[in-house]
Protein backbone atom coordinates (compact mmCIF):
# COMPACT_ATOMS: atom_id res chain seq x y z
CA UNK A 1 0.00 0.00 0.00
CA UNK A 2 1.26 3.47 -0.81
CA UNK A 3 0.83 5.99 1.96
CA UNK A 4 -0.21 9.53 1.07
CA UNK A 5 -1.89 12.11 3.21
CA UNK A 6 -4.00 14.02 0.77
CA UNK A 7 -7.52 13.83 2.13
CA UNK A 8 -10.81 14.10 0.24
CA UNK A 9 -13.13 14.74 3.19
CA UNK A 10 -13.48 17.43 5.82
CA UNK A 11 -13.62 15.25 8.94
CA UNK A 12 -12.15 11.98 10.18
CA UNK A 13 -15.33 9.89 9.80
CA UNK A 14 -16.00 10.99 6.21
CA UNK A 15 -12.36 10.36 5.31
CA UNK A 16 -12.27 6.89 6.85
CA UNK A 17 -15.54 5.81 5.22
CA UNK A 18 -14.91 7.49 1.85
CA UNK A 19 -14.21 4.26 -0.03
CA UNK A 20 -16.74 2.10 1.76
CA UNK A 21 -19.46 0.40 -0.30
CA UNK A 22 -22.60 2.52 -0.68
CA UNK A 23 -25.03 -0.18 -1.84
CA UNK A 24 -27.84 -1.55 0.30
CA UNK A 25 -27.06 -4.43 2.57
CA UNK A 26 -23.44 -5.15 3.13
CA UNK A 27 -23.83 -4.63 6.87
CA UNK A 28 -21.38 -7.44 7.62
CA UNK A 29 -18.82 -5.88 5.29
CA UNK A 30 -19.25 -2.48 6.94
CA UNK A 31 -18.88 -4.06 10.39
CA UNK A 32 -15.72 -5.80 9.18
CA UNK A 33 -14.35 -2.50 7.81
CA UNK A 34 -15.22 -0.67 11.04
CA UNK A 35 -13.43 -3.31 13.11
CA UNK A 36 -10.35 -3.11 10.87
CA UNK A 37 -10.33 0.67 11.20
CA UNK A 38 -10.68 0.45 14.96
CA UNK A 39 -7.68 -1.92 15.14
CA UNK A 40 -5.69 0.34 12.82
CA UNK A 41 -6.58 3.46 14.83
CA UNK A 42 -5.47 1.71 18.02
CA UNK A 43 -2.19 0.56 16.45
CA UNK A 44 -1.22 4.09 15.41
CA UNK A 45 -2.38 5.82 18.59
CA UNK A 46 -5.54 7.45 17.25
CA UNK A 47 -8.01 5.60 19.46
CA UNK A 48 -9.05 8.80 21.25
CA UNK A 49 -9.57 11.01 18.19
CA UNK A 50 -13.05 12.41 17.61
CA UNK A 51 -14.61 11.18 14.37
CA UNK A 52 -16.09 14.64 13.69
CA UNK A 53 -12.65 16.28 14.03
CA UNK A 54 -11.86 18.69 11.19
CA UNK A 55 -8.94 17.25 9.19
CA UNK A 56 -7.50 20.72 8.61
CA UNK A 57 -7.06 21.17 12.36
CA UNK A 58 -4.89 18.04 12.73
CA UNK A 59 -1.14 18.39 13.18
CA UNK A 60 1.18 16.91 10.56
CA UNK A 61 1.87 13.98 12.88
CA UNK A 62 -1.83 13.21 13.33
CA UNK A 63 -2.47 13.52 9.58
CA UNK A 64 0.35 11.05 9.01
CA UNK A 65 -1.14 8.64 11.56
CA UNK A 66 -4.61 8.95 10.01
CA UNK A 67 -3.29 8.25 6.52
CA UNK A 68 -1.41 5.23 7.83
CA UNK A 69 -4.43 3.95 9.78
CA UNK A 70 -6.60 4.14 6.65
CA UNK A 71 -4.05 1.99 4.80
CA UNK A 72 -3.54 -0.45 7.69
CA UNK A 73 -7.29 -1.05 7.85
CA UNK A 74 -6.92 -2.75 4.45
CA UNK A 75 -4.63 -5.31 6.18
CA UNK A 76 -1.75 -4.99 3.70
CA UNK A 77 1.21 -7.38 3.48
CA UNK A 78 3.58 -4.49 2.87
CA UNK A 79 3.72 -0.70 2.90
CA UNK A 80 5.48 1.56 0.42
CA UNK A 81 6.38 4.81 2.15
CA UNK A 82 7.63 7.71 0.06
CA UNK A 83 9.58 10.12 2.27
CA UNK A 84 7.73 9.05 5.44
CA UNK A 85 9.29 11.77 7.58
CA UNK A 86 8.76 14.60 5.09
CA UNK A 87 6.59 17.39 6.40
CA UNK A 88 7.04 16.35 10.03
CA UNK A 89 9.84 18.85 10.63
CA UNK A 90 10.05 22.21 8.91
CA UNK A 91 13.68 22.42 7.90
CA UNK A 92 15.64 25.53 7.10
CA UNK A 93 18.49 24.37 4.89
CA UNK A 94 21.48 26.35 3.69
CA UNK A 95 24.31 25.13 1.53
CA UNK A 96 27.37 27.34 2.08
CA UNK A 97 30.27 25.68 0.25
CA UNK A 98 29.39 21.99 0.65
CA UNK A 99 28.13 22.31 4.23
CA UNK A 100 24.56 21.44 5.09
CA UNK A 101 22.84 22.96 8.10
CA UNK A 102 19.36 21.87 9.08
CA UNK A 103 17.42 23.23 12.01
CA UNK A 104 13.93 22.34 13.16
CA UNK A 105 11.46 25.10 13.85
CA UNK A 106 9.63 23.46 16.76
CA UNK A 107 10.29 20.76 19.35
CA UNK A 108 6.87 19.25 18.66
CA UNK A 109 8.02 18.60 15.07
CA UNK A 110 10.85 16.42 16.39
CA UNK A 111 8.44 14.56 18.67
CA UNK A 112 6.19 13.79 15.70
CA UNK A 113 9.20 12.39 13.83
CA UNK A 114 10.24 10.29 16.83
CA UNK A 115 6.68 8.98 17.20
CA UNK A 116 6.56 7.98 13.51
CA UNK A 117 9.91 6.19 13.72
CA UNK A 118 8.78 4.31 16.84
CA UNK A 119 5.55 3.31 15.11
CA UNK A 120 7.39 2.13 11.99
CA UNK A 121 9.76 0.03 14.11
CA UNK A 122 6.72 -1.66 15.65
CA UNK A 123 5.04 -2.18 12.25
CA UNK A 124 8.22 -3.69 10.81
CA UNK A 125 7.59 -6.72 13.02
CA UNK A 126 4.28 -7.34 11.22
CA UNK A 127 4.77 -5.96 7.69
CA UNK A 128 7.36 -5.55 5.00
CA UNK A 129 8.10 -1.84 4.65
CA UNK A 130 9.70 -0.29 1.58
CA UNK A 131 10.95 3.25 2.16
CA UNK A 132 11.81 5.59 -0.72
CA UNK A 133 13.98 8.56 0.24
CA UNK A 134 16.35 11.10 -1.16
CA UNK A 135 19.45 12.10 0.81
CA UNK A 136 18.82 9.19 3.18
CA UNK A 137 22.15 9.31 4.98
CA UNK A 138 22.12 13.06 5.47
CA UNK A 139 18.79 13.60 7.22
CA UNK A 140 17.19 10.33 8.19
CA UNK A 141 19.52 8.53 10.58
CA UNK A 142 16.62 7.73 12.88
CA UNK A 143 15.37 5.20 10.30
CA UNK A 144 18.60 3.20 10.41
CA UNK A 145 17.07 0.43 12.57
CA UNK A 146 14.32 -0.09 9.98
CA UNK A 147 16.69 -0.73 7.09
CA UNK A 148 17.78 -4.24 6.21
CA UNK A 149 19.07 -3.34 2.77
CA UNK A 150 19.53 -0.10 0.83
CA UNK A 151 20.21 0.78 -2.78
CA UNK A 152 21.46 3.86 -4.56
CA UNK A 153 20.01 4.68 -7.95
CA UNK A 154 22.67 5.70 -10.40
CA UNK A 155 22.29 7.57 -13.66
CA UNK A 156 20.20 5.58 -16.09
CA UNK A 157 18.12 4.00 -13.32
CA UNK A 158 20.69 1.36 -12.36
CA UNK A 159 20.34 0.21 -8.72
CA UNK A 160 23.44 -0.58 -6.69
CA UNK A 161 23.37 -2.14 -3.20
CA UNK A 162 24.94 0.32 -0.77
CA UNK A 163 25.59 0.60 2.93
CA UNK A 164 23.79 3.41 4.70
CA UNK A 165 25.61 6.70 5.07
CA UNK A 166 25.07 7.15 8.79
Amino acid sequence: MLLAWYFVADNVLDEVTFGWPRQRGGLQLKEHLALNHQRAFNSVGLNGISLDKDLHSLSAGYKWRLALAIQLAQVPDFLILDEPLAGLVNFQISLPSNFIVASATAKSDWKARADVVKLLKHLKKELTILVLMELFGLFFRELEDLVDLSWRMEMGGVLRVERLLV
